[in-house]
């Protein structure tokens, strides 16, 4: 979860298979515009982002435009 509040990619785990789980995980910087949202947001509220929110929110920063279908798994 700390990944994606801090704006970095979500782990990816494209190249694991039916016998092996592989997880890649970056070492981008942060995206302190994303953090500062998330951070007002859990200010605004009191309490963490849940971490659908988060995934979505990341999805939507570099998708830049989803429907509903596309980000229930």
């Amino acid at each position: 979860m700390g990944m994606l509040r801090y704006g970095r990619p979500a782990p990816d785990f494209s190249r694991s298979n039916t016998t092996s789980v592989v997880l890649q995980l970056s070492s981008s910087e942060g995206d302190m515009d994303f953090l500062e949202i998330v951070l007002r947001e859990e200010e605004r509220t009191g309490r963490a982002m849940p971490l659908d929110s988060l995934i979505a929110l990341s999805r939507l920063r570099t998708e830049r435009r989803l429907a509903i279908p596309d980000l229930v798994p």
